[in-house]
């Protein structure tokens, strides 16, 4: 026995010896004199030249460390910076003792002073991607596994800079990371990440759990929640990934929430120069879903968006297994105000906002027909209540959009409009060089008053449901283009209704309206008329819009007959406005002021005013009344009364008018009728003069007589 301790004393003491000697004749080599040779073997691994210009130190323990310092990696050939990456100091430190029960544990890495240039170039060719070098095989054919399973408990990043730059698209951004820290206690272990850095100047922070170093390894499922806060939003990230070195198997529930969007595309913008001069409303937003990987491509379930008051849920989804991406998607919404997105936009960059006024509202910028032959979409869409710019209110809008080879198909279209019933159907067909447009709208039963009243023009009108029709065809290149050559009909009746006094300054109607009370002082400013129809019709043929008496409104004080064309190329209006009085309103206003009103200009700036002909026309009339003492205006009323069309909103339609009432037979035995009130005795042409004069005053600002 005693023997026995003897040989095990001598062993002990031979092997720390040993030990001793083995640890002085490591820490007195010199393991600088090796960084050429693994520069030689990085460079064969990458087919990238490695320079180590600074010191290559070991420090022998039983937890040696290593430290690395002015490492460089060569770029790509081409490349605009020379280096791909750049290292001030690399340090790394091992526990020896887990190496007996085959674990490799390393207790902490560090690197310090990084810069990292991604660059791809002006092929689509990215620096990241090495030249792949062959490796000679194992005996078996197998691939070699390491005898150990590493762990690394911490590893550190300090002032990592990274900038990325694109060729291709010109996109270019870069970030610092100041700090980044990952912490695992062994293989098992989830992976403890915090970070914080800087896009530009505007700082972000990040922090959260991942799976274990051993799953990521190994190919197994990858969990991961993360929490994000940069250019003022907070970002969030939970599930999990399949396969996360291939990126593959994902399933993750995000969530995106920013309390002023406007403010965060701002501060993106800063850093990301390419989306420079993009706008975004002023509203807080909340975004959340479950994305998922498919066979296919990519699902999003238990989609929900908030942006101010507007709400938006449903699924979505993307193929990109077939010759075009596909998109899916079925959504809905309880209340969407896009009035109010609009009006949150930042100045000019929302319609109606610019602070230059656009001459042309028909824009000639070419329509997108190539992205709309990039891809396929089928997307239903129902809102329960919509608001758009100008204060319309919808509801139980229900829309289709499918997109198939460049085929745009908006089918159905289906929404209530005050009250009314809207159905449409529009297609473009974007398959060839122009698009060609066929759409077909109806509406139904669209109350007037409460329409006016949507659009801020209260109490102007009672009543008057509309009906309406178009069908329009055209091709062309842009908007502008597509309406220079639209044809079609455009058909609106309007029924009875109540129309307030102030509703007819309307193209002149008012200026009308007053004439017609000027010519009838015994008749009394009433705060209303009587709407019996209105009519609007125009036939459109190579983008000219022809309204041959196609304008017409019947009230009980008068009608009104327009005439007159649209030019949708050049966007202008050549229009003139026919008053003609009822019976027993006075002197017919066809005979005293027709043709007096013209609508001209274009529809950008379009101008009400006195027809100069017109005037002219009038004022020869009124020398010849002064000749002939005022006979020849009661000749043109009488003439005018007997010409005048007393059913104007049925020849607008195009229809025949009713047939007039038979006489009386002689042997009637209906009573005869009353006699008419005796009239008041006048002082000849001196008095019609006089009264003409007195309307015209009034029309013009001077008093009644």
């Amino acid at each position: 026995m005693k023997r026995a301790f003897k040989i095990l004393s001598v062993l002990v003491v031979l092997s720390v010896g040993f030990g001793a000697a083995g640890i002085a004749i490591l820490k007195s080599t010199d393991f600088g004199a090796y960084r050429d040779v693994i520069a030689e073997e990085v460079e064969k691994a990458t087919g990238r030249k490695i320079v180590i210009a600074g010191d290559l130190d070991l420090n022998i323990s039983l937890s040696p460390s290593l430290r690395l310092e002015g490492v460089t990696l060569a770029n790509a050939p081409g490349a605009a910076q020379p280096d791909m990456l750049k290292l001030d100091r690399l340090e790394a430190e091992v526990d020896l003792m887990p190496l007996l029960s085959g674990e490799a544990r390393i207790n902490r890495v560090l690197l310090s002073g990084v810069e990292i240039a991604l660059e791809i170039d002006k092929d689509g060719r990215p620096n990241w991607q090495f030249e792949e070098v062959a490796s000679a095989p194992s005996e078996d054919g197998a691939g070699v596994e390491l005898p150990f399973t590493p762990v690394v408990k911490s590893v550190v990043l300090e002032n990592v800079k990274v900038s990325f730059s694109d060729a291709v698209s010109g996109q270019s951004f870069a970030t610092v990371l100041n700090e980044l820290t990952v912490k695992s206690d062994s293989p098992g272990s989830p992976l403890a990440v915090r970070g914080k850095g800087t896009f530009g100047d505007a700082p972000y922070e990040f922090n959260g759990d991942m799976g274990a170093i051993s799953a990521l390894l190994g190919g197994e499922t990858f969990p991961m929640g993360l929490t994000a806060s940069a250019f003022g939003a907070k970002v969030g990230v939970e599930g999990t990934i399949a396969k996360p070195l291939e990126g593959t198997g994902i399933d993750l529930a995000v969530s995106v929430e920013s309390a002023n969007l406007a403010s965060s595309l701002q501060a993106v913008a800063a850093a990301f120069p390419a989306l420079k001069g993009a706008g975004a409303p002023a509203l807080p937003i909340k975004v959340s879903a479950h994305a998922s990987q498919t066979k296919r491509g990519y699902s999003l379930a238990e989609l929900t968006l908030s942006i101010g008051k507007s709400d938006l849920s449903g699924a979505a989804s993307i193929d990109l297994a077939g010759a075009r991406p596909s998109l899916s998607a079925d959504l809905s919404s309880k209340h969407f105000d896009v009035a109010a997105i609009l009006k949150a936009m930042p100045e000019g960059d929302a319609p109606g906002k610019t602070s230059e006024k656009k001459k042309r509202i028909f824009p000639a910028d070419p329509l997108p027909l190539e992205g709309l032959r990039a891809v396929d979409a089928n997307v239903s869409l129902k809102i329960g209540a919509a608001v758009l710019p100008g204060g319309l209110g919808l509801q139980k809008t229900s829309v289709t959009v499918a997109l198939d080879k460049g085929r745009l198909s908006v089918s159905p279209l289906q929404t209530v409009l005050a009250d009314g019933a809207i159905d449409g159907k529009v297609t473009l067909d974007a398959s060839g060089s122009k698009a060609k447009l066929n759409a077909s709208i109806k509406a139904d039963n669209v109350v007037a008053g409460k329409l006016l009243d949507q659009l801020q023009m209260s109490d102007l009108m009672d009543g008057g449901n509309i009906d309406m029709n178009i069908g329009l065809k055209g091709g062309g290149a842009s908007v502008a283009e597509l309406m220079a050559g639209l044809n079609g009909e455009i058909k609106i009746e309007v029924g009875e209704g109540k129309l307030r006094t102030a509703a007819l300054d309307i193209a002149g109607a008012d200026v009308l309206m007053q004439l017609a009370d000027a010519l009838n002082p015994a008749g009394g400013k009433k705060d209303y008329s009587i709407l019996s129809c209105a009519v609007v019709r125009f036939d459109i043929k190579d983008g000219i819009a022809t309204a041959e008496n196609g304008v017409a409104m019947e009230t009980d004080k008068m009608n009104l007959v327009g005439t007159g064309s649209v030019n949708l190329g050049k966007e202008t209006l050549d229009f003139a406005v026919k008053p003609e009085a009822k019976e027993g309103v006075g002197i017919n206003l066809g005979g005293a002021v027709a043709g007096l009103v013209k609508v001209t200009g274009t529809l950008a700036e379009p101008s009400v005013g006195l027809d100069a002909a017109g005037v002219a026309k009038k004022a020869a009339s009124m020398g010849a009344a002064l000749a002939t003492g005022g006979l020849s205006i009661l000749g043109e009323a009488l003439i005018s009364r007997a010409t005048k069309d007393e059913h104007p909103c049925l020849t607008a339609l195009g229809k025949a008018p009713p047939p007039k009432a038979a006489k009386k037979s002689a042997g009637s035995t209906q009573s005869a009728p009353a006699p008419a009130p005796a009239k008041k005795e006048t002082k000849g042409p001196a008095a019609v003069l006089e009264g003409v004069g007195s309307a015209l005053g009034g029309l013009f600002g001077g008093k009644k007589k």
